[in-house]
């Protein structure tokens, strides 16, 4: 597939939105808070562009994007938790990131599937948490992950499907009900990896898994969510697009 036009356009839309929502989450707030929002915004555009822009350039810097991920995660696992145990939480971490990623080159039917999955996860996470700053106030799971809120839980799902269904182009066949249950399937995915490396957290006692990404920790801090989505979408577009 050949890169379409019109995902330059949404995905700069997307990200103008986002800004606009970081904005709007800055009243009353003061400077200090607001520069480190932009800063992380600033990175998450970078990397979350930069992951998605590698399949269009080729499988081989897909796979090596992909591959950073697994290896940078099990190394940020392995370093968080007691001595006793990193060798084979290294190692778990290893095999369950690889299982859970690889389906992305494997069988996503090139790049604008891969794009698809990277997009809807990450407007899944930003959303969630820009919307749950600005109308959330119950709690979701505070034990786990403290800032999530059942309305930024609401927000993020139905932006996710949202985004699914404007990127539908990225799928060819598919539109619809079916497009929009992929993308909810999508967003439901990211929603339980993350929660899921929150939980390992807290098992450890650690806030975030490194230092690597500015404002967002590690490597799997940011790209936790990306873990359980893509074999998500993988099996929901199995199951409703054929």
């Amino acid at each position: 597939m050949s890169f379409d036009p019109r995902l330059a356009a949404s995905v700069s839309g997307l990200f103008a939105v986002g800004a606009l929502l970081v904005r709007l989450a800055h009243r009353g707030q003061p400077i200090e808070r607001r520069r480190r929002d932009w800063l992380k915004y600033a990175v998450f555009v970078a990397v979350v562009n930069g992951l998605w822009v590698s399949a269009y350039v080729g499988w081989a810097v897909a796979a090596t994007a992909l591959g950073a991920i697994v290896v940078c995660g099990a190394i940020e696992v392995f370093g968080v938790v007691p001595p006793e145990r990193r060798a084979q939480a290294g190692a778990a971490a290893l095999v369950f990131l690889s299982a859970s990623l690889a389906p992305m080159l494997a069988f996503s039917r090139g790049p604008g599937a891969f794009a698809f999955v990277v997009l809807v996860t990450a407007a899944t996470d930003s959303f969630a948490e820009l919307l749950g700053r600005l109308v959330g106030r119950r709690k979701l799971c505070p034990r786990l992950s403290p800032q999530k809120t059942v309305a930024g839980l609401w927000g993020g799902l139905g932006m996710a499907v949202l985004v699914a269904l404007l990127l539908g182009f990225l799928l060819p066949g598919a539109h619809g009900l079916r497009l929009g249950l992929v993308g909810l399937a999508t967003a439901l995915g990211a929603v339980a990896g993350d929660l899921l490396f929150s939980a390992i957290k807290r098992a450890v006692g650690v806030k975030d898994f490194s230092g690597l990404l500015p404002a967002h920790g590690g490597v799997l801090d940011r790209f936790d969510s990306l873990v359980l989505a893509a074999p998500a979408f993988q099996i929901s577009r199995a199951l409703l697009l054929g």
